[in-house]
């Protein structure tokens, strides 16, 4: 028999006991608990610090590893001048804008008369429908009192003093 979740603590004899009409039988045995190897057991390594270079090492060989055929091709591609690339830099035309005039144009120009016409239009008010007009309703003058809820009062009850109890002196 196998049971898969126990402490170290269950280890030991178990006694176990069955009483029923008949009478009663008492039987035993031995449980050993044998624990599991799992993660804890696996002793870890210290940590040990990369240097820089052998960082940028990992580094280049994960590249290649990675590019393949193709890592081997960059390798033997002529390496860029950094004198080389500021001389074409400079030969070049200059630069064009990104924006373009009439994109330029098209925020500078005013906007004509008519344009503010229409924005005005979308804010002025409206008149109401016929239908929806209410009739207009004249209110009486009234009197107006601060509110006071009624005050309850307590029944009356005459009191009688009650008769005096003399205490006895302790001895």
């Amino acid at each position: 028999l196998t049971i898969s979740k126990t402490k170290i603590s269950d280890a030991g004899e178990i006694v176990v006991i069955a009483k029923n009409s008949e009478g009663e039988v008492l039987a035993s045995a031995m449980l050993d608990v044998y624990q599991t190897k799992d993660f804890r057991h696996v002793k870890l390594k210290p940590t040990s610090f990369m240097t820089i270079d052998e960082l940028h090492e990992r580094e280049v060989r994960w590249q290649k590893e990675v590019l393949g055929s193709l890592g081997e091709a960059f390798e033997k591609a002529p390496k860029a001048d950094q004198q080389k690339l500021m001389r074409i830099e400079r030969s070049k035309s200059p630069t064009e804008p990104l924006e373009s005039e009439e994109l330029i144009e098209k925020f500078t120009k005013p906007k004509n008369e008519q344009f503010y016409n229409q924005l005005t239009y979308i804010e002025t008010t409206r008149p109401t429908f016929e239908s929806m007009k209410l009739e207009d309703v004249t209110l009486k003058p009234g009197h107006i009192e601060k509110y006071e809820p009624a005050k309850e009062t307590m029944e009356r009850v005459e009191l009688r003093a009650a008769p005096k109890v003399e205490k006895e002196a302790a001895p």
